[in-house]
């Protein structure tokens, strides 16, 4: 009793994963790497590591926001990161 509750909480197809800076790449590396799918990826001000396989490429949408004037990550590894999810 109550499983198909928790079934549906926990369903995957609506967890997003995201963050800001280095969370953003933790959140990048994660969604594109992981066997278990999530609904999607928000990433401000974050790039994709060297290692991320980006395995689920395609599977799920990925909004990458970059601010103009760098930050954590240079304008060079935001576009880097994009020509790789392309």
């Amino acid at each position: 009793e109550g499983k198909g509750e928790v079934d549906e909480i926990n369903a995957q197809h609506r967890i997003f994963v995201g963050g800001f800076g280095q969370g953003a790449i933790a959140a990048l590396h994660y969604g594109l790497t992981t066997e278990r799918v999530p609904a999607g990826i928000i990433a401000v001000g974050g790039c994709l590591l060297r290692s991320t396989s980006c395995d689920n490429v395609g599977k799920i949408p990925v909004l990458i926001l970059q601010d103009e004037k760098g930050g954590v990550v240079s304008e060079a590894e935001a576009r880097s990161s994009y020509l790789r999810l392309t």
